[in-house]
């Protein structure tokens, strides 16, 4: 499957999504919780720009508003599919253990 394959440290990683130019990642993961979620760039000139907690402060409210909402919906749009991702290998894998 091209959207999951093994890592060098033996973990899964998952293509949940794709940045297109323009797009904005993020999250909105807790206080000194690690992010859950990476990003890798799949072309040779990529722009990264970041934004801190401090910075934000300085946005217009509606903008950040705006923003939060956004990473909302596309945090749980990615845990979603990586929940059904998780449980049909559950189920393959049990299909499998059956013809072994």
């Amino acid at each position: 499957d091209s959207l999951s394959s093994p890592s060098s440290s033996g973990a899964v990683v998952r293509r949940l999504g794709v940045l297109l130019p323009g797009g904005v990642f993020g999250s909105l993961a807790a206080v000194g919780e690690p992010e859950p979620f990476t990003v890798v760039a799949a072309s040779a000139s990529v722009e990264v720009l970041f934004v801190g907690a401090e910075a934000m402060q300085k946005l217009p409210r509606r903008l950040v508003e705006t923003l939060r909402e956004y990473l909302v919906r596309s945090t749980t749009w990615r845990l979603e599919n990586l929940r059904s991702n998780r449980t049909i290998d559950q189920k393959r894998s049990q299909v499998l253990s059956g013809f072994g």
